[in-house]
């Protein structure tokens, strides 16, 4: 316990066990960070590592339908800084201090807590999360017909609206409450294309997520 209380880091670099990052992939993070004191968190554009294609550089929260999309989907010609709601964990630069203001990630498994982690960050320091579409990672895709993941993403959908939700409650186009019954919503049709595509057990994770969720 007294080791980790005497460690002190500026910065901590999150990078999932599945990522493969370039010998200059810490480096433009590290620059970009320590230029601007606004910055709460940098992260790498996200690339297929068979098309080496980028499918994400920053995230955002949809505040009309809940769902959760690319900042921006290829990073080809992009020389900006991309300012977003969220990062993907799989690589991305955080300032010890805002994790410290923040907490840890939210007891959520496999999906979605990061999501509502860098929201939330971006609240409590009044910083912002940037993509960095000269910082690059290798991380396969997530959006290739899951299967059994499909729980995961229903039941842990709802913390990541709630913060943007809290966020909104004062002028934003729906509150937390509305946009958790459309992201309900959404999830039924779900559930009812696969029963129609003869995968009743995948119709059932968002059932089953749903529930548990609520």
């Amino acid at each position: 316990m007294m080791a980790w209380l005497a460690w002190n880091p500026e910065y901590v670099w999150l990078v999932d066990s599945d990522a493969r990052v370039a010998p200059d992939t810490l480096k433009a993070l590290v620059e970009v960070i320590e230029a601007d004191d606004t910055i709460c968190a940098a992260g790498s554009a996200i690339c297929d590592p068979i098309t080496g294609q980028a499918f994400e550089l920053g995230g955002h929260v949809n505040r009309r339908n809940g769902n959760y999309e690319p900042m921006v989907i290829g990073h080809a010609g992009v020389r900006e800084l991309i300012e977003c709601d969220y990062l993907a964990a799989c690589c991305a630069l955080v300032r010890a201090d805002a994790i410290r203001d923040t907490g840890v990630f939210p007891d959520r498994f496999l999906n979605g807590d990061d999501i509502e982690w860098f929201v939330r960050m971006t609240q409590m320091t009044g910083q912002r999360c940037v993509g960095v579409p000269w910082s690059v990672a290798m991380h396969p895709r997530f959006d290739r017909f899951p299967t059994w993941p499909r729980y995961y993403m229903t039941r842990n959908a709802f913390g990541p609206l709630d913060a943007v939700g809290t966020a909104d409650e004062s002028g934003g186009t729906r509150s937390g409450r509305r946009l958790r019954l459309v992201r309900a919503l959404r999830e039924v049709p779900r559930a009812v294309q696969q029963e129609m595509m003869g995968r009743p057990d995948l119709a059932r994770l968002h059932i089953a997520g749903l529930r548990h969720a609520a």
